[in-house]
């Protein structure tokens, strides 16, 4: 500490040494000592105390969190005997009140609960699918062309909301996999110059995320749009009754076979979903219902 309390007056010496006595064996703060500076209590790029000297003036201050906040509680005065037990007074109260913060249960916020439009929707049609009631197939034509247009626009929704939170290049990757039957692990690691198995592990974790954001999507929409083509969804999805093979087979005529697997899987879960995919495949036309 020589560097610091080379001329300065005797009183103020006699201060220095105290705080720093006190922060480092009564609080057990690191420090470190520049030559115009004493810091106490450093987290990344920032302390929690410091005494400084500019000129012929000696300054104390002190931050109850380690960042650059406004409202941040900031202590800031001349550091002389005068104000001796407000300096000791302040870095009694912030390390109180950080080991507070510290040993505090951690309390996780609770998500709104909304009710997921998919769950009843497709619990219901997978029900109304094992029991085989006679539907209208006429009605197919027309349900079926809106249930495409509306998973379309969801799924866009999806992409974009993926691509806003950092992952843009694993939604671009997932999209060349899932979205086209051509693409392979590997033709796709030759172009971002990737392992196949580097592809897969991209290719789950976006499908991981695509998934959650479809489902709960909602959530994070303010406009309501989202929600409104989910419900909207969901009731087509109903209509379609014990032929749901069929109507995906209208739906879906213009997709590729690895994108509807994933979208059935994605609507009715795994195991269900592939049973409703080589159902469809089954299924080209209505006679084979």
């Amino acid at each position: 500490m020589e560097a610091f309390f080379y001329d300065l007056p005797a009183e103020t010496a006699a201060l220095c040494e105290e705080i720093v006595d006190y922060a480092t064996q009564v609080w057990h703060l690191p420090m470190e000592e520049q030559e115009n500076f004493l810091g106490f209590g450093k987290s990344r790029s920032f302390y929690l105390f410091w005494m400084a000297r500019k000129e012929d003036y000696n300054y104390f201050k002190a931050r109850r969190t380690c960042s650059y906040r406004q409202a941040d509680g900031f202590v800031d005065c001349e550091l002389c005997a005068e104000n001796r037990e407000r300096i000791l007074e302040a870095i009694d109260a912030i390390c109180k009140s950080r080991e507070e913060r510290r040993n505090a249960p951690r309390v996780r916020a609770e998500k709104p609960n909304e009710p997921d439009p998919w769950q009843a929707a497709t619990a219901r049609a997978w029900e109304l699918y094992r029991q085989n009631p006679p539907s209208e197939i006429a009605a197919f034509f027309r349900n079926a062309k809106a249930f495409s247009t509306l998973a379309d626009r969801q799924l866009q929704a999806v992409l974009r909301a993926v691509n806003g939170r950092n992952a843009r290049r694993d939604a671009t990757i997932w999209k060349k996999y899932i979205l086209t039957d051509e693409a392979t692990l590997e033709s796709i690691g030759n172009e971002y110059n990737l392992s196949r198995e580097r592809v897969r592990q991209v290719v789950k974790r976006a499908d991981e995320r695509i998934d959650y954001l479809f489902h709960h999507h909602g959530r994070y929409d303010g406009t309501g749009e989202f929600r409104d083509r989910a419900e909207q969804m969901a009731a087509l999805l109903e209509s379609a009754g014990g032929a749901l093979p069929f109507f995906f087979n209208l739906a879906f005529a213009a997709w590729g076979s690895r994108k509807k697997e994933w979208f059935l899987r994605l609507l009715f879960g795994k195991e269900n979903g592939a049973a409703l995919f080589k159902a469809c495949a089954a299924a080209q036309n209505p006679a084979e219902l």
